[in-house]
């Protein structure tokens, strides 16, 4: 009986790492990161997504008001040696939700970045996404 029991355990082992290494391997097709940080007034905040790989299709940033007046730039950097690149950008404004859509041909940049610099009186953070086409 203990010997059925160790070869059902092993067994069932066996098949979780077997199913962990093949899910280690796949990149989903859509990523979400929201900041940790709440912007106040002048500040900066960024979200990376270091070594992205290929496919990727888009990003999109979204700044998100808490409070006050908001104003400030995203940025969308990239980069291939470790120097941040500006690409394009997003002008907040005073509404609940500013947000931009960054299309792109190709994957050229090793990693990419939302970098936001807000001014005036506000709370606000940023969420940005990245789109993945595996099917093309």
């Amino acid at each position: 009986m203990k010997s059925l029991l160790l070869f059902a355990f092993g067994m069932m082992i066996l098949v979780m790492s077997t199913s962990a290494q093949g899910l280690s391997n796949l990149k989903p097709d859509r990523v979400i990161v929201t900041s940790t940080d709440t912007t106040s007034n002048a500040d900066t905040t960024s979200v990376s997504f270091i070594g992205i790989g290929g496919k990727v299709k888009g990003f999109q940033a979204s700044v998100i008001k808490v409070s006050g007046t908001v104003a400030g730039k995203v940025y969308l950097q990239g980069n291939i040696n470790g120097d941040w690149v500006s690409i394009d950008s997003l002008t907040a404004t005073d509404q609940a939700l500013s947000t931009k859509l960054f299309p792109i041909s190709s994957t050229t940049c090793y990693s990419y970045r939302a970098y936001y610099i807000t001014t005036g009186t506000q709370k606000s953070y940023i969420r940005f996404a990245y789109l993945r086409r595996q099917d093309e």
